[in-house]
């Protein structure tokens, strides 16, 4: 049986990914379902997906559960960017709260609690400017960044936290105004099983500027690149 690839992360990453799996000859539902429990089942069970792209946080909570059947080998430079980094930007309605710090008593929206670049960045950026979540007065959890923006285009909140990646993909077509960013943080890793070959491994590595649409290359990481995230 060949390889197959999916991954667990925003829409922007459905052509991505296929566009890999065309070049490692792997097979890729685009239709698969990219939640958060959907990477902890697929990446815990045997027969699950060959390559799978999930949040960083995630998988080295899999990692540390010694649930993970496999090893993160590489992780994605994003166009535009100089390593496999990536962050959030912090989205409101023009006329709407202009800072984090102007945010007391605002609504969130988040995409989902384990995720990383809608939620824990969140969290992360909120202390070093020696603020909480507290100071919002309700959370709505939505399901994927595409469902918070319309959360706070359509007024049932009042901010989110957006992987940029998905904020560019997006055309940047809803008028929200990005109001903050946090800093740099890992790109989401690349796992394969370890039973897959290592020629899939090097032929991952060996994509570069110009190979895939979205990306300017892939970089070799590990899981220590991620144990930050915990």
């Amino acid at each position: 049986m060949g390889l197959t690839a999916a991954t667990y992360l925003g829409e922007n990453t459905v052509p991505i990914l296929a566009a890999i799996a065309e070049r490692l000859g792997a097979g890729f539902d685009p239709d698969r379902p990219r939640s958060s429990a959907d990477a902890r089942r697929d990446c815990s069970t045997a027969g699950g997906p060959d390559l799978m792209w999930a949040c960083g946080r995630l998988t080295a909570q899999l990692v540390a559960e010694g649930v993970l059947d496999g090893d993160v080998v590489a992780a994605p430079v994003f166009a535009g960017q100089q390593a496999a980094v990536y962050h959030s930007v912090l989205l409101a309605r023009p006329g709407g709260p202009a800072s984090l710090a102007a945010a007391a008593g605002a609504r969130l929206a988040v995409n989902e609690a384990e995720s990383w670049s809608g939620h824990h960045a969140l969290l992360a950026h909120l202390a070093a400017l020696g603020l909480s979540i507290d100071q919002f007065s309700t959370v709505e959890w939505t399901g994927s960044h595409r469902a918070s923006v319309a959360a706070v285009a359509e007024g049932r909140a009042d901010m989110a936290a957006i992987d940029h990646t998905v904020w560019e993909h997006l055309g940047r077509s809803v008028e929200l105004a990005v109001i903050d960013r946090t800093r740099d943080w890992p790109a989401p890793p690349f796992t394969l099983r370890r039973g897959a070959s290592s020629a899939a491994r090097d032929r991952l590595l060996a994509i570069g500027p110009g190979d895939v649409a979205g990306l300017d290359g892939i970089e070799p990481v590990d899981i220590g690149h991620y144990q930050r995230l915990l």
